[in-house]
C-alpha cells in the first residue's frame, strides 16, 4: 500500500502571468521526491510497454479535454514587412499584437533570426554555470563535467533544428558558453591549461557546432523515412544516386541510401 505522506502534496498559486488577477494563478502541487521517482519509474515502464508492442499512434500528440479558449493566452505575431496587420479577434474578443512569440520554449520574432533567443539561452546556461561553481566545491573533474552534460548542454541543444545560428558571431557566442566552463573547470581542478580542443577532448565532449550539425543530420534522416508525419516535399526531395558512395577493402561497392 502507498504510504499517506506519498499521497500529500504542498499546493502553492503560482502565477502565470503578470497580472496580480486571481484568474492568472495556477495551483503546483510540492509533492514527496519518492513519490516523483516512483512516478517516473512507472512511466518508462508503461511507455516501455507500449513502444514495444506498437500500441501508440504516431500521430496522437496528446488528449483532448474540452476546455475552453482562453483568449488571453493567445497573440498574433506578424511576419514580413508586407504583412497587413490585420486585427484578429476570437469570440468578438481582439487578440493582442506582439512582437514576439514564445512557442514550446523556443522565442519566435519577426525576423526569424533568433537573436534574441539565442541570447536569453546563453544567459541562462551562464547563470546556470555560475550557480554550479557556487554549490561544488569538490576537486573532482568529472562531477562538474557529469553536470554540466546533465543540466546545463541540453539547455544549449533544445530544439537547435529551428534556431540554429546563420552567422559565426551567434556560434561563437554558443560555443563560448562551454569554452569558459571548460576553462573554469580546469582552474577549480587545478588541472594544467590546454587549450580548447584539447580540454574538451579530455572529458569526451565534443564541440556544440558539432552536436548542432548532427542534430541536423538525424532530423533529416528521420524525415525522410516517416519519423516525422509531416509534408516535407516542398522542402527537399532525394536525388537518385548516380555514383556509388562507398567501396569495401575487397573493391565490392555500395550504394549509401537516406
Amino acid at each position: 500500500s502507498i504510504l499517506d505522506i506519498w499521497k500529500i502534496a504542498i499546493v502553492k498559486p503560482i502565477p502565470k502571468t503578470l497580472s496580480n488577477s486571481i484568474n492568472s494563478f495556477r495551483p503546483i502541487s510540492l509533492t514527496c521526491s519518492v513519490t516523483k521517482i516512483f512516478e517516473k519509474i512507472l512511466i518508462s515502464e508503461i511507455n516501455g510497454y507500449l513502444n514495444g508492442n506498437n500500441l501508440l499512434d504516431p500521430n496522437q500528440s496528446g488528449f483532448r479535454w474540452n476546455l475552453s479558449l482562453n483568449e488571453t493566452k493567445c497573440t498574433v505575431v506578424h511576419y514580413g514587412s508586407l504583412s497587413p496587420r490585420t486585427l484578429y479577434t476570437i469570440n468578438g474578443i481582439p487578440l493582442s499584437s506582439s512582437p514576439f512569440v514564445k512557442d514550446l520554449g523556443i522565442i519566435m520574432n519577426p525576423s526569424l533570426k533568433f537573436t534574441d533567443h539565442i541570447s536569453r539561452m546563453v544567459s541562462k546556461a551562464r547563470a546556470k554555470i555560475n550557480i554550479m561553481f557556487k554549490c561544488f566545491f569538490s576537486p573532482d573533474p568529472h562531477l562538474y563535467n557529469r553536470a554540466f552534460t546533465t543540466f546545463i548542454r541540453p539547455l544549449l541543444k533544445y530544439g537547435s533544428v529551428v534556431w540554429s545560428p546563420h552567422t559565426v558571431i551567434l556560434a561563437n557566442q554558443i560555443e563560448d558558453v562551454q569554452r569558459n566552463f571548460s576553462r573554469r573547470l580546469f582552474a577549480r581542478c587545478q588541472i594544467p591549461y590546454s587549450l580548447y580542443p584539447d580540454r574538451i577532448s579530455l572529458f569526451s565532449l565534443q564541440t556544440l557546432e558539432h552536436r548542432r550539425f548532427i542534430s541536423d543530420i538525424l532530423f533529416l534522416y528521420k524525415s525522410i523515412h516517416g519519423f516525422y508525419s509531416y509534408d516535407h516535399s516542398n522542402l527537399f526531395r532525394k536525388a537518385p544516386l548516380t555514383r556509388s558512395l562507398r567501396q569495401s577493402t575487397d573493391g565490392t561497392r555500395f550504394l549509401l541510401k537516406l
